[in-house]
C-alpha cells in the first residue's frame, strides 16, 4: 500500500541532518521534499545512488495512547525533481535492507493510515 501524507522527517545525508516532508510513503520508499532553506545552504543527495538515512516518527492513528514508533532506515536517491519543477527539492527514495521488525512496523503503520483515509 502507498500511502499519501505530509509528515516531518530528518534525512541525514554525509552525517548532515536535512529536514524534509514524506508526501508519499510504501513499504518500498519514499518521497520526500527538503526544506527549502536546508537544501540550499547545505550538502544535499545529487545523484541517483546517493545514500541517506530517513528518520521519522510513526504516529498510528487511532492509538494515541500509544507510544509514537522511531523508524529510521538507510535509503538511496533513485528520483529527483527538475529544478524547475514545483517539487524541485523532491526525491524518491529507496529503503534499503529493511530488518523483518522495521518491515511490520511500517506494513502496521500504513495499513492503519489507509483505513483512516478510507
Amino acid at each position: 500500500a502507498r500511502v499519501t501524507m505530509c509528515r516531518n522527517v530528518m534525512l541525514r545525508y554525509h552525517g548532515t541532518p536535512l529536514p524534509a516532508v514524506v508526501l508519499n510513503l510504501s513499504v518500498g520508499g519514499a518521497f520526500v521534499k527538503l526544506d527549502e532553506a536546508a537544501a540550499r545552504t547545505r550538502a544535499i543527495p545529487q545523484r541517483l545512488g546517493d545514500v541517506c538515512v530517513l528518520t521519522m516518527a510513526l504516529v498510528r492513528r487511532g492509538r494515541s495512547n500509544v507510544k509514537p514508533w522511531r523508524f529510521h532506515s538507510t535509503v538511496t536517491l533513485v528520483w529527483r525533481a527538475e529544478p524547475d519543477s514545483p517539487y524541485r527539492f523532491g526525491m524518491g527514495l529507496k529503503f534499503m535492507s529493511l530488518s523483518r521488525p522495521q518491515r511490520w512496523q511500517l506494513k502496521q503503520f500504513l495499513r492503519d493510515e489507509a483505513r483512516a483515509a478510507a
